[in-house]
């Protein structure tokens, strides 16, 4: 039902984990001197490191990353559609916090082998997205659990009534 507020709290929790998917971070690293050291560009489909001359020092696949992104969107979509069964709604839910809260350590371990997590909150501010989006995702799915116990709670009261 989409009319609910914990659906469309989903909803946006599932465009967060797309919006992942296709945003690319890049970042520049220079030294003291205003020169290029080396080129960072991250993604969850393909990562990769090159120096000065545009050589690949480290490239892959955030493996981790990409499977905990995919999980928690299609988890998230096939949520809103439980709307019938709040309880179990309620543990996927919270299950997807401790997902997102996984994926924020992923991509910390990630940024790490790519030469730290430093390079990444210098002074562009698209980098500091890599960590902000899952935070809201865990802020949606907090706030979309906390809307079903509320709905919950208040079928309860009205079978009480009868």
């Amino acid at each position: 039902m989409i009319q609910r507020i914990q659906s469309l709290l989903l909803i946006l929790g599932v465009a967060i984990g797309i919006l992942l998917l296709f945003l690319t971070f890049r970042q520049i690293i220079m030294n003291s001197e205003r020169d290029v050291v080396k080129t960072v560009e991250y993604n969850l489909f393909h990562y990769s490191v090159a120096d000065e001359e545009g050589v690949i020092e480290k490239n892959g696949i955030p493996f981790s990353s990409l499977i905990l992104v995919l999980i928690i969107s299609t988890a998230a979509l096939v949520n809103i559609f439980m709307y019938r069964k709040r309880s179990i709604q309620s543990t996927i839910c919270r299950f997807l916090i401790v997902l997102s809260s996984a994926l924020i350590v992923s991509f910390i371990f990630d940024l790490d082998q790519l030469g730290g997590v430093k390079f990444m909150v210098r002074d562009v501010p698209i980098n500091y997205l890599i960590i902000a989006l899952p935070v809201l995702m865990i802020i949606l799915f907090f706030l979309a659990n906390k809307a079903i116990v509320k709905d919950e709670k208040l079928i309860r009261s009205a079978e009480r009534i009868r």
